[in-house]
């Protein structure tokens, strides 16, 4: 029973989280629960294409009030993930993790997402 009076003591995790393609760079959209808790969005991405085990290993794009962030660090081909943390003056929700995103060049050659 501990754990799920653990669980019950987080922010409620972000609902949706959405990558798209931008002149500055990925643009990640995160869609905030009715939780009025939360104070900070913080976005990490991870090189790759496997599965987040922890933070260990990860970038930190952004923290922010708001709900979107631009990763602008170029990659040529590469493969990320990102995953979005909400954070209230306690605690941490749990992640919710984006699906591989590949960067690719687009007509005017420069970098995009797939």
């Amino acid at each position: 029973m501990r754990n799920a009076l653990d669980d019950l003591t987080r922010p409620a995790p972000p609902t949706s989280l959405r990558v798209t393609r931008t002149a500055a760079g990925l643009r990640i959209a995160v869609s905030r629960p009715t939780d009025l808790r939360p104070r900070e969005l913080l976005v990490y991405a991870h090189a790759g294409p496997g599965i987040f085990r922890s933070l260990r290993g990860t970038r930190l794009v952004c923290v922010t009030r708001g709900a979107v962030c631009v990763d602008k660090r170029r990659r040529r081909g590469g493969v990320v993930r990102y995953a979005a943390i909400l954070r209230d003056r306690w605690r941490s929700s749990f992640p919710l993790i984006a699906g591989p995103v590949r960067q690719k060049r687009d007509e005017n050659g420069r970098p995009g997402a797939t």
